[in-house]
């Protein structure tokens, strides 16, 4: 997608449930937009940070900060490093004065906030909770609560109907859309998650717009949370909060407020509320507590009736799931590296036509993360197949020297919700080691070495401390082979395939080629050949369960190779134990029905397990159950 000028956006949020102690976030826009300033006058600019760290920049790259009269002035610098109002309004580049061009003749393009400064402002929006918070399951059917809410002073001017569409109507098309939050997520997980989103409203709080949402001294809305502890009393006698408790902890998983008119992260008025994620007081109602919530705004931009858009409401679900952020939330060095970029929803990709075409989930995300897939791991030599993402499970895995580190690729096509992905192609995605505990911190791409990035196939260098040793990320020659017709990554290619120890992977990707009829990628494996591919394993639902005994379940595609088939299985989600599934031993073509008995179980304890098939082209486990 290519940055261009609009002067209508929207930014929604829906981080209902937080996957660690901490406002999870979404990045602003990142095109030009149009603000109107309260003189009349018209900048453009482009908004930067999320809803906790937020500044704008000028389209020649001052930065700029809002005053209390709502008009944007350029920024400077103190000795300390701390970034402050210079007293001086922003005009457009053609309608600069004289003394704004003395001003910007000794200032230096692209200022941030100091550390101290991005300190306190995080530090504003930190949930004081005592324990992590669970994400929710990522399969079955799940239910959520949305209440619309008006202003004393601004009506909520769409109906309870309009926002039940946008979330639930299967083939949703309005404003151009190209589905709703229910289609994405059944695109994404090949109709294997479904969710259910509940609207109530619209309601009328009991202030002003400005009592909500005027800005403070630190540049954050003064009371959010007063509309949202209104909005769950006042859709209290309709709702039944109970209904979404979707796991059973006693805890409504969220509480998602969409308010009247335009957000501020728009380029509405400061007295707009800023779309975020964060909670209240505790309130009980049907025996639920409710606390968490996120907000966003009724209409897209800051002018216009259009209804908001899809994207960063399904960015901010996908929290509620349990992914992090992919882009970079490190503010003190101004976000410079891209991450997944436009290839992801859980980075810019959320933006994708302007939030009406989110991209998907990232492969990592799909296997690793939501359990949606598994990836086929490659060991031997082997000639591969990748079928395109959407409609297919098909992903690949291939491990480096160092535990935990690997490569996962997919096949992304610029079709469905990837329609306005940067070009087509093979996505090699490099993920770290430690790309565990940075999510928990919710740091994956904010600092070199990037723990989850996508290989560049049109980089000329390999990836250092700066964005741009990566490449372009947010271009059509990422994939491979892509515009630059990339047919190799291995140990001696630019990137290479060496770990970040710096040592041979020794297992190349050499003829990479793309079906343009077909969109099917093809490579080789370690030279290729071997006689077929990894097997195709899923597991099934266990039988014959009695109280000491059950029958596991699954099916196994040889895919043209003697392949060995096994369950793991165990008493937690680690498994620990091995079970010969009958048949043993597999080949073929076509999918064999697999199972195994285990006796002497113990009654009222939960089992866990998956099938497991091996042949010479690599290893493939199905998903793990209970």
């Amino acid at each position: 997608m290519k940055k261009s000028l609009l002067s209508i956006v929207t930014l929604c949020l829906f981080a209902v449930s937080l996957i660690v102690n901490q406002a999870v976030a979404v990045p602003a826009y990142p095109g030009l937009i149009q603000y109107k300033q309260a003189n009349g006058k018209i900048l453009t600019i482009q908004l930067k940070g999320d809803e906790k760290v937020k500044w704008a920049l000028t389209e020649d790259g001052y930065t700029l900060m809002m005053n209390s009269k709502g008009n944007y002035e350029y920024a400077i610098q103190d000795e300390k490093g701390n970034v402050q109002p210079s007293g001086i309004e922003a005009n457009g580049m053609k309608e600069r004065t004289a003394v704004e061009k003395n001003l910007l003749s000794k200032t230096e393009k692209g200022l941030y906030y100091s550390p101290s400064q991005i300190s306190m402002m995080k530090g504003i929006w930190e949930i004081k909770a005592t324990e992590s918070q669970k994400a929710f399951p990522t399969t079955g059917n799940r239910k959520l609560v949305c209440i619309l809410m008006g202003f004393k002073d601004k009506a909520f001017t769409k109906t309870q109907a309009e926002f039940n569409n946008l979330f639930n109507q299967v083939g949703y098309t309005t404003g151009g859309a190209t589905g709703s939050v229910k289609d994405f997520y059944n695109e994404n997980s090949w109709n294997q998650f479904n969710l259910t989103v509940d609207v109530f409203g619209p309601y009328t709080a009991s202030q002003n717009m400005s009592y909500y949402g005027a800005n403070d001294a630190s540049g954050n809305d003064a009371n959010p949370r007063a509309l949202v502890t209104e909005a769950v009393t006042l859709a209290d006698a309709s709702a039944n909060y109970a209904n979404y408790d979707n796991d059973g902890d006693g805890t409504v998983d969220g509480v998602y407020v969409i308010y009247a008119g335009y957000g501020e992260e728009a380029g509405a008025s400061t007295s707009a509320i800023w779309a975020h994620a964060w909670s209240i007081t505790p309130v009980t109602k049907d025996g639920k507590t409710i606390s968490k919530y996120s907000c966003s705004a009724e209409l897209r931009g800051s002018s216009g009736t259009t209804i908001t858009a899809i994207g960063v409401i399904c960015h901010e679900f996908g929290h509620v799931l349990g992914a992090p952020d992919y882009y970079d939330t490190n503010y003190s060095t101004g976000g410079q590296f891209d991450g997944t970029g436009y290839w992801d929803m859980m980075a810019a990709g959320s933006w994708n036509n302007n939030g009406v075409t989110p991209a998907h989930h990232n492969a990592y995300t799909k296997v690793k993360v939501y359990g949606w897939a598994t990836a086929t791991v490659l060991s031997s030599a082997a000639d591969i197949t990748v079928n395109p993402v959407i409609g297919n499970q098909s992903f690949y895995q291939i491990n480096s020297t160092t535990s935990g580190e690997y490569w996962i690729m997919e096949n992304r096509q610029q079709t469905g919700f990837d329609a306005y992905i940067p070009g087509h192609g093979l996505m090699i995605y490099h993920v770290h080691s430690t790309v565990a505990s940075a999510s928990s911190s919710n740091n994956i791409n904010a600092t070199y070495p990037q723990k989850m990035y996508p290989v560049c196939a049109n980089a000329t260098t390999n990836p250092g401390t700066t964005a741009s040793t990566y490449g372009t990320i947010n271009g059509a020659g990422c994939p491979f082979p892509g515009s630059g017709a990339k047919t190799s990554f291995t140990d001696a290619t630019t990137p290479n395939m060496k770990s970040w120890a710096g040592a041979n992977t020794a297992k190349p990707i050499t003829n990479i080629a793309e079906n343009s009829t077909s969109k099917v990628i093809t490579f080789s494996f370690m030279g290729g050949s071997g006689g077929g591919t990894a097997p195709t394993a899923t597991s099934v639902a266990a039988s014959a369960i009695g109280t000491t005994s059950a029958t596991l379940n699954g099916q196994v595609n040889a895919n043209n190779a003697t392949t060995t088939v096994s369950f793991e299985w165990g008493t937690t989600s680690s498994l620990g134990n091995t079970l010969t599934a009958s048949p043993s031993s597999v080949t073929g073509t076509t999918a064999t029905n697999v199972t195994g008995s285990l006796t002497g179980l113990t009654a009222n304890t939960t089992y866990y397990y998956r099938v497991k098939a091996v042949n010479a082209s690599g290893t493939t486990t199905g998903s793990t159950m209970s």
